[in-house]
């Protein structure tokens, strides 16, 4: 398994995604996710239990019992385990309250809450409960009163029981070492991780391509063929989707685009915005395949590779062959 080292902005918008319960932003897998509650209104929101989540329906916290600049997520349990969700780290909205409801969107149940725990900083919230694999939780977090600062900060998801194993990387890297470009190094996907932010929780990066090159990611259920195409060879079973404008475009969804060229160091760049980092590509939920609408779900497994321009002939006639990178599967 891959460390989860990136920590992504996931949050924040008035009136856009994660500010009402109706839609929250989706988080996977374990880490640390980076939001901003500046200019999230305050819902309101009590989960069906306004004691144990604090909602100003409770009288003995007045108006201040309630989450105010509160912003919404959706997280699925990626196993058993004993799960803690805190905002220790929180770098401007440190007085912060935060809560955990059983359930999808609107219709889930608080199960529990926190504000004020005594973590650093002492105002950061922070709690622990137990749930199984698969459970589907709503959680909400915002400042303690509508006159603390609201700004960044982070929440911070981890099984003490141990990291989730399906938070992972299986038969990491196949079709390797991939074939070699016309400048004799070969396309990688070694440098991919896991990062702690929205989508699906995993970012692609592409290293070692020709330089000037443009290029793009695929997707399939596995990565045990070995079909020789131009200079390469298609690792992907069939069929594989693309990430590309065309699909993007005909679904309506540009975070399905991942186009990008490599730079003179030979790592391929995302022109199409959809990588937080500027390199390579996160993949979001949705999936580039017919019906739209099909998602990535935990558990499922997925393979990918990238597809770039080559070159043929002497000397090397650009656009004039393609190749692949080494391919990844991983278990979400």
């Amino acid at each position: 398994m891959m460390a989860q080292s990136l920590t992504f902005l996931v949050a924040g918008g008035l009136g856009g995604q994660g500010d009402t319960c109706s839609d929250p932003i989706q988080i996977a897998c374990e880490g640390t996710f980076a939001w901003d509650n500046a200019p999230a209104t305050t819902s309101g929101f009590d989960g069906g239990d306004a004691l144990t989540c604090m909602s100003p329906a409770n009288a003995d916290l007045s108006a201040t019992g309630q989450i105010h600049g509160d912003l919404f997520f959706d997280w699925t349990a990626p196993c058993d385990g004993d799960f803690r969700f805190d905002t220790e780290g929180s770098a401007e909205a440190t007085n912060t309250r935060l809560s955990v409801h059983l359930g999808n969107s609107c219709s889930a149940v608080c199960i529990a809450s926190d504000d004020d725990s005594g973590v650093t900083p002492a105002t950061s919230s922070s709690l622990t409960t137990p749930l199984l694999a698969g459970d589907r939780c709503l959680i909400q977090l915002g400042s303690w009163s509508s006159t603390d600062v609201r700004g960044d900060g982070v929440l911070n998801i981890t099984n003490m029981l141990g990291a989730c194993p399906s938070c992972g990387l299986s038969d990491f890297l196949g079709c390797s070492p991939a074939s070699p470009h016309y400048l004799g190094g070969w396309a990688t996907l070694v440098n991919s991780s896991f990062f702690t932010g929205a989508g699906s929780g995993m970012h692609l990066e592409c290293t070692d391509g020709p330089p000037g090159e443009f290029g793009l990611f695929l997707i399939s259920t596995d990565h045990s063929s070995s079909l020789p195409i131009f200079n390469g060879v298609l690792c992907l079973d069939s069929p594989f989707g693309r990430y590309n404008s065309k699909v993007a475009a005909n679904q309506g969804l540009p975070q399905l685009n991942s186009a990008g060229l490599f730079d003179a160091a030979g790592v391929l760049q995302n022109v199409a915005g959809t990588s937080t980092v500027g390199s390579g590509f996160d993949v979001p939920l949705e999936l580039p395949f017919s019906p739209a609408g099909q998602t990535i779900s935990p558990g499922d497994t997925w393979a990918f590779q990238c597809w770039f321009r080559d070159r043929v002939g002497t000397p090397p006639v650009p656009g004039s062959s393609a190749n692949f990178s080494d391919s990844l599967r991983i278990t979400f």
